[in-house]
């Protein structure tokens, strides 16, 4: 018997299936995690609703990364940290977030701060 996680539906929803691949992720079922990352990151693009697509970028990006991907998740952090989505993520949070942990010692993490010292955003709430 498998574990259900998802209501039956919850594949037209992109913030339930982001939040889906997270918990998949974190339960070792990598196949799910990114099948679940991926179609909310189609459901929510950045174009067409930039914070809201920013914020399941950044959730495919943390999928990615627990599953120890890092040539996949650093591109995506790196888009998401070069364009200012109303303070979605910045460079202080990749370097904080433990969700990174996974691929923090990887040389494409590691060029991140480096390349984005210095950078700074101006948030207006």
């Amino acid at each position: 018997m498998g574990l259900a996680l998802a209501h039956p539906g919850h594949e037209a929803n992109a913030f339930g299936s982001a939040e889906l691949g997270w918990a998949y992720a974190r339960l070792g079922r990598k196949a799910d995690a990114e099948r679940e990352g991926q179609r909310a990151a189609t459901l929510q693009p950045v174009a067409k609703n930039w914070q809201a697509g920013a914020y399941v970028l950044m959730n495919l990006a943390k999928i990615k990364a627990q599953l120890g991907h890092a040539d996949k998740a650093v591109p995506i952090l790196d888009e998401l940290v070069a364009t200012d989505h109303g303070g979605t993520i910045s460079i202080a949070t990749v370097r904080t977030d433990v969700d990174y942990d996974p691929i923090r010692n990887t040389p494409a993490f590691k060029q991140l701060p480096r390349k984005y010292a210095g950078v700074h955003y101006n948030v207006h709430y």
